[in-house]
């Protein structure tokens, strides 16, 4: 773990990662002063817990000076949040009930759990609902400190996005892909002969409906294995590299529109239907322009930012004690 960066402080989810229960009140030592604040050593250990458990894990025995190292790290990101709850409450900057609900919507629909969910990881990490609700208003108010801070200082224009395509051409080439359906008879692990010649069979039969007229996606419904059934055997946009080698070799060959033969693979036998290809090509300027100025922009702004978080370290009275 590093120093603050910008990604984490826009970052809502991280609340959920990095932030224990403040319990200040249990004040068994001082682990830093930052201007008028302290920082006690039971914030740095809450906010560190489920990290040492991690070093704990790998290193066992021989954890200790891992720890020591993750504790001096933990503190300089909390040095660096207290300076930024300072200017924050200097500025008066505040996150309303609204704004914190929205937050944790957008936190579930993230990560795909439910509030239950939701709540049970915090119970697991010891994190009342209030003490979450907390932080996400602090990452909020850090999010708002950034954008007056740095965000309305970041300015660019197309001229800045040509100069970076121009310079880096070979991030704008794209490969070939196909949009794929499949057809999978599984292979069980230790299979008999006699098995597998019965899935080859299984196989051929079906490849014969789909030969008569039959609907692709309909079948795959009905016969196929694996997770991609139930979307009709739909498997995106491939590109090569992706799949199994076999499955690749035979699907990049069959034309748009058009269906495989069986192609056997270690999991089973597959049938492949190729609904559209793109070719390999290179984005256009226009076509690439709006990635790049959202990425001329979010670089900046990492370095701005953290030029301005470096002046107020450097324009602060901080005494660490780990």
């Amino acid at each position: 773990m590093k120093e603050v960066t910008f990604a984490t402080v826009l970052a809502v989810a991280a609340a959920l990662a990095m932030a224990g229960p403040a319990r200040a009140e249990i004040i068994d030592g001082v682990a830093a002063i930052v201007n008028d604040d302290i920082i006690t050593l039971s914030e740095v250990d809450d906010v560190g817990a489920p990290i040492y458990r991690e070093i704990k894990r790998k290193y066992g025995e021989n954890a200790q000076a891992e720890i020591s190292q993750a504790r001096r790290e933990v503190l300089d990101q909390l040095v660096d949040q207290k300076l930024m709850e300072q200017v924050i409450k200097r500025y008066n900057i505040t996150a309303g009930d609204t704004e914190v609900d929205l937050a944790i919507e957008d936190v579930k629909k993230q990560n795909g759990i439910t509030q239950e969910a939701l709540e049970r990881a915090l119970t697991r990490e010891g994190i009342s609902w209030e003490e979450y609700r907390d932080q996400v208003r602090k990452q909020i108010e850090r999010t708002k400190l950034v954008n007056r801070q740095v965000h309305t200082r970041t300015k660019m224009d197309d001229a800045d996005a040509k100069k970076y395509y121009e310079a880096h051409s070979e991030e704008f080439k794209q490969e070939e892909e196909i949009l794929v359906r499949h057809i999978l008879i599984p292979i069980g692990p230790g299979s008999t002969e006699e098995q597998k010649e019965a899935a080859r069979k299984k196989a051929q039969e079906v490849l014969a409906k789909i030969r008569a007229g039959a609907d692709f996606a309909q079948l795959a419904k009905q016969v196929s294995s694996g997770p991609t059934a139930a979307q009709g055997g739909s498997l995106g946009w491939l590109r090569r590299g992706e799949t199994l080698p076999e499955f690749e070799a035979a699907a990049f060959v069959v034309d748009k529109g058009q269906t495989s033969d069986l192609v056997p693979t270690k999991i089973g036998f597959h049938i492949v239907r190729v609904e559209d290809k793109r070719p390999a090509h290179t984005l256009s300027f226009s076509e690439a322009r709006e990635a790049i100025k959202r990425k001329i922009t979010q670089d900046k702004m990492e370095a701005d930012f953290s030029d301005w978080l470096k002046k107020l370290r450097e324009n602060a009275y901080i005494e660490k004690k780990l």
